[in-house]
């Protein structure tokens, strides 16, 4: 955190989550950086900071990148974004971190706004990390690779460079014969992860067989099941980790191996296949040395995948592209028809070769878990091709509180929902007093006449103006507001609060109002993170029944997204050594987004909800004191209103119907039905009957 400008200091967001990605960051290098091999043996102290001053740096490197990129794009890309990232350092650190790459030699792209750094591969630590945890794990080099000291000025891709350079010299150093497993009546017993011969003594432990055949050859060849989810001699024999880095509880071992002719009762391995339990697929797909099986092996590789036991291909584990794939085989078409679940390891080439259907969504279920949302959605014209990422919920509200529970906006606006508030000590937000300070600068005179003269129910009108009437002893009105303060008494008193409480409902609905709008656009912007692995980001979209109304109580929603683009991060997050989690999206985008922005954007959108606050008035009606007829509020609102609808529904007869519309057309210069009906509707505000409507259609009576 050297080097941020004072407010990005302790407290604020950039500091902190740079703080917490820290922390993480030296926890895993204390727990991977040890001297010796188990966990007991003490941290290598040296070879920690070690990685973390290069961790240091790449990060700092990136940040500056990124802001770089920013400044250079399209105007499409909004200031407050570039502004984010570039105000994190000062200009003094930035030239500084530029020195120091510069000094080291990496980092050289960052001023054309090339994204490689030359520190960690692929710009990631988690795969730098990945690499370490593989190297480690192969018995045959972990010493030499635990020993090889980490000068300070040698990157973390150097240190690959020569891990893997040992690797390499070991395989070469290994022979067919040394590589040979004896298969000759040797039993095992299982303690945890230690596996001892013990001879076949029957009275020393409960035994096991090591493996069992899975298919058999005519020249005495076999895939085997090693009926466990790791095996070092699998490992040492074939100079991989013998899936120590990744295994799943599900997981087992099929290992093609040939019989040894100058060793009877000895086996070779070739191929190692992780093959799950659960869902029947297989995994991590390598032959000698974590390289790509050869040819010559395609045919046994065809048996395998062809058998009825084997549901599909998921592919994945260290190197992906090093995997063995369906599509290295000639009649790769041929075998898709008959068992399209093989193109797993590929789930866009299934999509180009295939098509969108139930299989690509069992093929992501494979790699994403049962638990994960892909429901792919009927193509509209020519757009294109979406699935939906999650369950469809009631409203927006709910959407997010399930989905994004971390998210400070479901937190903010959780408690303006409650009118709360939100934040720590001198941050704290108070949602209520912020709508009370946003009615004091209202024009009440205008307000009052929404709320009256413009009401959306004109029997609440007619009553209110009868009141204020009745009151002022019919002096004229020319501002309801000021009739208010001038004449008081219980019902002024009452309608001057209800007005009140109805201006500060819409402020508070609009604060909401805001929050929602904000949401959703963090939740679709790109930039943010929710979605996305490696340099690739998934534009997600959130789809309602009525577009445009996160604040309606029932309005369906979801999260949608292209499919291409969700493939795309699936691919790329296997070809890390990552994974997104069944509910795709990544934790620390959904728990740290917000910060600054979340203090200061959303207010500027904040504004007067009117629906909302005539909706607060218009109930308020039941609380009103006693009217002077002697009647309440909603006795005669019922009344007039139940009035109001028998006249209008009477049946005049023939002579009625041409005298109101003789009348209508005098009145209203149109003859009409809905002229007719409205005439009624006057007659009926004014106490009068059906028949007394009719009545005054004569020429004395309207006269």
């Amino acid at each position: 955190v050297k080097g941020l400008k004072p407010e990005h200091g302790p407290g604020a967001s950039a500091h902190d989550n740079l703080v917490k990605e820290y922390d993480k960051a030296a926890s895993m290098a204390k727990t991977r950086f040890r001297k010796g091999e188990d966990m007991e043996s003490g941290t290598d102290n040296s070879k920690v900071v070690w990685f973390l001053t290069w961790w240091v740096l790449d990060t700092k490197l990136g940040l500056i990148q990124q802001a770089q990129r920013l400044t250079g794009v399209t105007p499409q890309v909004s200031q407050g974004s570039v502004e984010q990232y570039n105000n994190i350092f000062t200009d003094k650190e930035i030239q500084k971190v530029k020195n120091k790459a510069k000094q080291l030699g990496v980092g050289e792209g960052n001023d054309r706004g090339v994204s490689f750094r030359g520190i960690f591969p692929d710009d990631s630590s988690a795969s730098f990390v990945q690499a370490l945890i593989h190297f480690l794990g192969t018995h045959g080099i972990s010493d030499k690779i635990r020993a090889m000291p980490l000068k300070p000025n040698m990157p973390p891709l150097e240190a690959m460079d020569e891990w893997k350079q040992i690797e390499d010299d070991w395989l070469q150093a290994l022979k067919d014969d040394e590589r040979s497993i004896p298969h000759h009546g040797q039993m095992y017993r299982l303690r945890g992860e230690d596996e001892i011969a013990t001879g076949g003594d029957p009275e020393e432990a409960t035994w096991k067989a090591d493996f069992n055949t899975f298919i058999e050859f005519p020249d005495g060849s076999a895939w085997f099941n090693l009926n466990r989810e790791f095996c070092k001699d699998e490992g040492k024999s074939m100079g991989h980790c013998g899936n120590t880095a990744g295994h799943k509880t599900d997981d087992t071992i099929l290992s093609y191996r040939t019989p040894n002719p100058h060793k009877p009762g000895y086996f070779t391995p070739h191929l190692t296949f992780i093959y799950n339990e659960h869902t029947h697929m297989i995994g991590e797909m390598k032959g000698y040395g974590n390289q790509k099986p050869n040819k010559k092996y395609h045919e046994v590789i065809k048996t395998l995948i062809l058998d009825d036991r084997i549901k599909g291909i998921a592919g994945g584990g260290y190197l992906p592209e090093e995997n063995f794939s369906v599509w290295d085989l000639d009649d790769a078409p041929e075998l898709v028809k008959k068992k399209p679940l093989l193109t797993g390891d590929n789930l866009l080439k299934y999509v180009q070769m295939v098509g969108i259907d139930d299989t690509l969504t069992e093929l992501v279920h494979a790699k994403m878990g049962e638990g994960a949302r892909f429901v792919p959605l009927p193509t509209v014209g020519r757009g294109p091709d979406m699935v939906r990422l999650t369950d469809e919920y009631p409203n927006f509200f709910q959407l997010i509180e399930k989905e994004f529970s971390d998210a400070p906006y479901v937190h903010m606006l959780g408690a303006a929902m409650e009118g709360g508030t939100w934040g720590l000590g001198s941050g704290q937000y108070d949602f209520e007093q912020q709508a009370i300070d946003l009615s004091e600068d209202d024009d009440m005179e205008e307000r009052t006449n929404y709320f009256v003269e413009d009401n959306t129910d004109p029997i609440i009108n007619q009553i209110i103006i009868d009141e204020l009437v009745h009151y002022s002893d019919g002096a004229p009105m020319d501002s309801i507001w000021d009739t208010l303060q001038e004449y008081g008494g219980e019902f002024s008193d009452w309608l001057n609060t209800s007005l009140l409480d109805a201006s500060r409902t819409g402020w508070l609905e609009g604060i909401i109002g805001a929050l929602l709008d904000h949401a959703i656009r963090t939740i679709e912007d790109t930039s943010s993170g929710y979605m996305g692995i490696g340099g690739k980001d998934v534009e997600l979209e959130v789809a309602m029944r009525a577009p445009g109304r996160p604040d309606l109580e029932e309005n369906t929603c979801s999260i949608q997204a292209r499919i291409d683009e969700v493939l795309d991060v699936i691919t790329t997050a296997e070809e890390h050594n990552e994974e997104l989690g069944w509910d795709w999206w990544t934790p620390y985008a959904v728990e740290h987004e917000g910060g600054e922005e979340w203090d200061d954007d959303w207010k500027s959108d904040i504004h007067w909800n009117n629906s909302k606050a005539m909706q607060e008035f218009n109930t308020s009606i039941d609380n009103a004191p006693k009217l002077h007829t002697g009647e309440t509020f909603r006795e005669k609102y019922d009344r007039l209103a139940t009035e109001t609808n028998e006249s209008i529904e009477e049946d005049c007869g023939p002579k009625g119907k041409r005298k109101v519309f003789d009348l209508a057309k005098i009145l209203t210069n149109t003859n009409s039905n809905k002229a007719h009906a409205k005439l009624h509707k006057v007659c009926a505000r004014l106490g009068l009957s059906g028949d007394q409507c009719h009545a005054i259609t004569s020429k004395a009576g309207y006269t």
